[in-house]
């Protein structure tokens, strides 16, 4: 991918204990400034709190407000307050993240196809991504059918990690995605996106996981339309290319 490309894919993204006002908006100075110089990111990624901040400092800019979800990173909360949480942050977002209720989907499925279908209608056309945090599940097989969950009930990305465990993304994960994305493609007629996050830091790193994605899923996928990358310290890495 060109250089801008791939600064059009990324998701600027801060979601640290540390995190306030004025570091928020650092960030959204960052995306201003990189605007201007024709590299302008996907969008900002910011805890729910900060939505009406990030919407007001965006206002005359193109790149998109995301949020992730009350409930992240671990998703204990309950399906009313996720839905309050969204109605709450809808007037302001285009993007929310959240992350699939893996407990409770090795328990019962078809309340997790509900938990996010539920969501995704209290969206309607803004972007559902549905974080997986694969490095958390070691089975293969049970990888797969929590992929065909999150798209079967209305994912518009299928995003690998929140970042907050010791296993972000991974190259085997992300193959694995994009075969389930690839069958969906197909069986379904419906095109759901990738988003690689957690623990990509470099250019070499993003090239690798872009082959992976490559062997499945056509040139055309790569627009911020289909594919995101979750990151922040990449763009110190992207910056010695400019």
């Amino acid at each position: 991918m060109k250089l801008q490309s791939l600064f059009s894919c990324i998701d600027l993204t801060s979601l640290s204990l540390f995190d306030n006002e004025k570091s928020i908006e650092r960030l959204v100075q960052l995306a201003l400034e990189l605007e201007k110089e024709n590299y302008r990111v996907a969008s900002v990624c910011t805890f729910p709190k900060y939505a009406g901040f990030v919407s007001k400092a965006l206002v005359n800019s193109k790149i998109k407000n995301c949020c992730v979800n009350s409930s992240f990173p671990h998703a204990q909360t309950s399906l009313s307050s996720k839905l309050s949480d969204i109605e709450e942050i809808k007037p302001y977002v285009d993007e929310v993240d959240i992350v699939i209720d893996l407990g409770n989907f090795i328990l019962n499925k078809p309340l997790v196809d509900k938990q996010i279908s539920e969501i995704k209608k209290a969206l309607g056309n803004k972007a559902l991504k549905v974080i997986l945090e694969t490095g958390e599940i070691k089975d293969e097989k049970l990888l797969r059918q929590i992929c065909k969950c999150a798209m079967r009930s209305g994912a518009d990305f299928i995003k690998t990690s929140t970042g907050k465990t010791a296993i972000g993304a991974t190259t085997n994960a992300v193959k694995i995605i994009a075969e389930e994305i690839a069958d969906f493609q197909v069986k379904e007629q419906k095109t759901v996106g990738l988003k690689i996050s957690g623990g990509i830091r470099t250019l070499s790193e993003v090239n690798e996981y872009i082959s992976v994605i490559e062997s499945y899923l056509p040139p055309t996928y790569f627009t911020n339309q289909t594919f995101r990358i979750g990151a922040s310290s990449l763009i110190d890495d992207l910056n010695k290319y400019r």
